[in-house]
């Protein structure tokens, strides 16, 4: 029995010596006694500190005078689209696109194109790596008057909605802001507050995501003092990661 205590406790410790530094919980397991005879119980105790998660303000720097989102440090990012509302009077789902371009990147690239009732909010667009002092811009525009069956010759584009111009049409949400009540300016048209529904708190009132994730919130027609701006054209979840855990996966990976 002591031979096991000692052997607990040591891989504890150990355990605990490689996660400092690391998102990896420690603790430590500690006998009230060295020998224990057969039949005879002895007290254990325990310690596990959690690390307290980066908040996103630690990880981006978001302006909400120009829309950008600069990282502050070296991390991962994947988007996703949670769902995209824009669509005429009668619930037709309009053509629209959505390309980014961060600022280590030399040109743009289309990570959406379509239309709403074919997004798959599960499935990641973009993913990749990014040094700190990155600009992470993305640009977005809508066909007026162009559904699903439109052909592209007939598609004619609104402007561009891009993160970086401080045009306004974007904004940017992080976890406890409150929920967007915006009314969708036309009939049929799904709110944004539905695509957000299973990231608002039980209330409704407020955003609950990640400590490290962010939503954008698109209007492909309005402008953000604009009447009529629902913000609910496209819905975006950006979430990030640090590059440490990407590599203790792929360890864990290697080891399966």
């Amino acid at each position: 029995m002591k031979t096991l205590i000692n052997t607990v406790c040591a891989s504890l410790l150990l355990f605990g010596a490689m996660a400092q530094g690391s998102s990896q919980p420690t603790g430590f397991l500690d006998a009230s006694s060295l020998l224990v005879r057969a039949s005879s119980k002895v007290g254990l105790t325990w310690e596990v500190n959690y690390p307290q998660p980066e908040i996103i303000d630690e990880i981006i720097e978001i302006d909400p005078e120009d829309d950008t989102v600069t990282t502050r440090v070296e991390t991962n990012v994947t988007v996703r689209l949670l769902g995209a509302g824009y669509a005429n009077s009668y619930g037709q789902y309009g053509w629209q696109e959505s390309w980014s371009k961060f600022s280590d990147e030399a040109i743009a690239t289309p990570f959406f194109v379509g239309t709403g009732d074919t997004i798959n909010p599960q499935k990641i667009l973009k993913n990749r790596n990014v040094d700190e002092d990155i600009e992470l811009n993305f640009g977005f525009r809508g066909c007026v008057y162009a559904i699903a069956s439109t052909p592209w010759y007939k598609r004619t584009w609104n402007d561009w909605r891009m993160m970086g111009t401080g045009h306004g049409g974007i904004l940017i949400l992080k976890n406890g802001d409150p929920a967007p009540q915006f009314t969708p300016e036309q009939p049929n048209q799904t709110s944004a507050k539905t695509f957000l529904k299973p990231y608002l708190t039980s209330n409704g009132e407020n955003i609950s995501i990640g400590t490290r994730d962010v939503i954008i919130l698109v209007d492909l027609n309005k402008d953000s003092a604009a009447a009529g701006a629902d913000y609910q054209d496209l819905v975006i979840l950006m979430t990030f990661k640090e590059t440490e855990e990407l590599d203790d996966e792929d360890d864990d990976d290697d080891d399966d």
